[in-house]
């Protein structure tokens, strides 16, 4: 069996640096099997293989829908005159570049800010979740609204008992989140695969709004049921086609974010053990990692994406249902609903954590989330897992993002003009700015995720090849954690 000294994926590199030895000893966690590099070899290639016949499926028939709805006039109205004032197009492509291109700066900035002021922004972040809650309660005050009133008291008084019962745990998430920022900065061409992903999801959603488009123009030249006044009563589309639609959106989209995670851990893996060769823009272990998940594990990607996926259909239908009967089932319709989310969490929390495992080592994808929930269970780790102190930090950041971006786009000439007022703007700036900033702090979310297992795992090689970064989250995993900590 492998020990977790004798299995590293670097391990002959590392045990080649003088002090490995010394530093080992002052590691004595429990003994388990410790993840091992595997070789290059395609997994879980079945679901690869679905999913590329399912993208070219929805691709071929988006471009037949194109030519089919490009001579449909929509919105003309009756004898094809129309009053509206037209839409400057290039103008708005203009203002949603500049929008875009601060919010970029300013998640930059804020990623500066990340690794002088970790412990700052965490504190800012904890503290927000509590003012947005107030605010609420003023806002009910306001309007007179017992229930929602009682509604935003209990929820303020969660806040200010969830901060207090993690104000200690504080340090340990703001080093956390320091160092992954520190990785993350590093390795800058990470964010160039971030970003590529951008222009991508667009022209998906672009394609599979076409190819919806042209499943319910069809469907509804088919009519079985008409009523008395000569309206169809069948569905606008069938519920099955419907069904594989939503999969085919959601598998879609979760595998590029899901991609952009497995590289984030690989190369941040990198920086763990190997920082020569992880630690400029376009390094190694960028190029490296990136080409693992585009290649061997991009199987295992489009595994744990499907099911996210299929659970996520589920929930729309249920939700469609709901809408549509909210007297006859409408309960029940609720119950399954809540009930499919709650699912949907769990997988996506499993899946944050498998995917580490298959950017680290190239674990098949179930393979891969039994190790790392064994990982933790070994280091009794279990309940550390559960912090969400640095997403709330990171949706802080998204949230100061978008609202400088708003206000940078007050000051742009012609923008209420092209939306109608500067209150639309304002909001459309705003999120632009939430949503870009949100691909940057994606990465940092799956660093500090990636830091995490690596510290679990394996210390002594931080201890080693960054010793400064290695002492401070040592410290403040210790301050948090004295009885879970024993390295």
């Amino acid at each position: 069996p492998i020990t977790r000294r004798e299995g590293s994926v670097f391990h002959k590199n590392t045990m080649k640096k003088p002090g490995y030895d010394k530093i080992l000893q002052q590691d004595p966690g429990p003994l388990y099997e410790r993840g091992v590099k595997q070789p290059n070899a395609c997994r879980d290639s079945l679901f690869a293989v679905l999913f590329i016949i399912q993208l070219i499926v929805v691709l071929g028939i988006s471009h037949l829908a194109y030519y089919q709805l490009a001579g449909t006039e929509l919105g003309a109205g009756e004898g094809g005159s129309d009053n509206r004032q037209p839409f400057d197009s290039r103008t708005a492509v203009c203002f949603a570049t500049i929008c875009a291109a601060v919010a970029a700066a300013v998640s930059l900035l804020f990623m500066a800010l990340v690794v002088s002021y970790a412990e700052q922004l965490v504190t800012c972040g904890l503290i927000f979740g509590c003012a947005v809650s107030f605010t609420f309660v003023l806002g009910m005050l306001i309007s007179g609204s017992l229930f929602l009133l009682l509604i935003g008291m209990t929820l303020l008084a969660i806040n200010i008992w969830y901060i207090k019962c993690v104000w200690n745990r504080i340090p340990f998430a703001a080093a956390n989140l320091a160092i992954a920022t520190t990785a993350v900065k590093q390795n800058s061409g990470l964010f160039v695969v971030a970003y590529s992903v951008l222009p991508l999801g667009v022209i998906w959603t672009v394609c599979w709004g076409l190819t919806f488009a042209f499943v319910a123009y069809n469907e509804s030249n088919i009519c079985e049921h008409i009523d008395e006044y000569g309206k169809c009563q069948d569905e606008q589309i069938n519920n099955i086609i419907l069904f594989l639609l939503l999969i085919s959106y959601y598998w879609t989209h979760q595998v590029f974010s899901n991609t952009i995670h497995v590289t984030v851990a690989g190369t941040v893996g990198s920086w763990w053990h190997d920082p020569v060769n992880a630690s400029s823009c376009c390094s190694n272990a960028v190029r490296d990692s990136y080409l693992r998940a585009t290649t061997y594990s991009f199987g295992s990607i489009c595994f744990g994406s499907l099911i996210t996926a299929i659970i996520c259909a589920m929930k729309e239908l249920a939700n469609k249902a709901r809408r549509q009967n909210d007297r006859n089932n409408g309960a029940l319709l609720c119950m399954i609903e809540c009930i499919l989310t709650c699912v949907r969490d769990i997988v996506e929390y499993f899946n944050k954590w498998a995917y580490v495992y298959v950017g680290l080592y190239g674990y098949p994808y179930l393979e891969a989330g039994k190790n790392v929930i064994n990982l933790f269970r070994c280091r009794g780790w279990t309940t550390i897992i559960t912090d969400d102190l640095v997403r709330n930090t990171l949706f802080f950041i998204n949230f100061g993002a978008g609202l400088l971006t708003g206000i940078v786009s007050l000051f742009i000439g012609g923008s209420s003009e092209i939306f109608g007022g500067v209150g639309v703007a304002f909001a459309i700036a705003f999120l632009i700015g939430i949503f870009v900033s949100c691909i940057v702090m994606k990465t940092i979310e799956s660093s500090v995720n990636t830091i995490i297992v690596c510290h679990a795992e394996c210390p002594a090689e931080f201890q080693l090849n960054h010793p400064d970064l290695s002492n401070k989250i040592r410290a403040a995993w210790l301050e948090a954690y004295p009885s879970e900590f024993h390295s």
